[in-house]
Parts: C-alpha cells; structure tokens; sequence
C-alpha cells in the first residue's frame, strides 16, 4: 500500500458500514493482499470489529458466489495438509 493511500486512510474512523466499504476498496486498488485487508484496516485506525465482521462476511458470500478468491480471516484459515480438532473441527 502506498504512502498517500495509508495516510488518507488513517485519518478516518471505521465506525458505518458505508465507511468501512469504502475503505476496503481503496486497500483493493492500493494492491493489498484480500486475506490482509482486515489486519491493515485495523491497523489505519478505529474500527469498529462486529460492522468489518459481517460486511467481510458478506463480501465472502459475494466473492464466493462469483467465483473470486474470496478473503479468510486468519481464524478462517487451516494451512494445506493439516487438519482441525475438537471444537475447530470442520461439523459433520
């Protein structure tokens, strides 16, 4: 992400969905990683953590429906070959 896009960014709260939205395009056309905008916005400045759930949440459902690699929180994630137990196990 370049210079002017973080501190544009950081100069904003991320309290609406309207807000966070608009942030998480311009991270996309600054070139940041899809499985890295929730840690970057976070980073930029306050955000509000359930409105950025459930509008990544929503954009997953989006993305997934049309196909695009749809961003994973990194709780989301399991590296390639491993397996989840107890009660991140994967329901049946």
């Amino acid at each position: 992400m370049d210079v002017q896009t973080q501190l544009r960014l950081s100069a904003r709260r991320f309290d609406s969905e309207e807000t966070i939205l608009d942030a998480l395009r311009e991270l996309c056309e600054a070139g940041v990683d899809p499985d890295e905008m929730e840690n970057q916005l976070v980073r930029l400045g306050p955000t509000d953590l359930d409105i950025l759930s459930t509008v990544l949440s929503d954009l997953r459902e989006v993305m997934a429906a049309n196909d695009h690699k749809a961003p994973v929180s990194a709780a989301e994630s399991t590296p390639s070959g491993q397996k989840r137990y107890g009660r991140f196990a994967a329901s049946s």
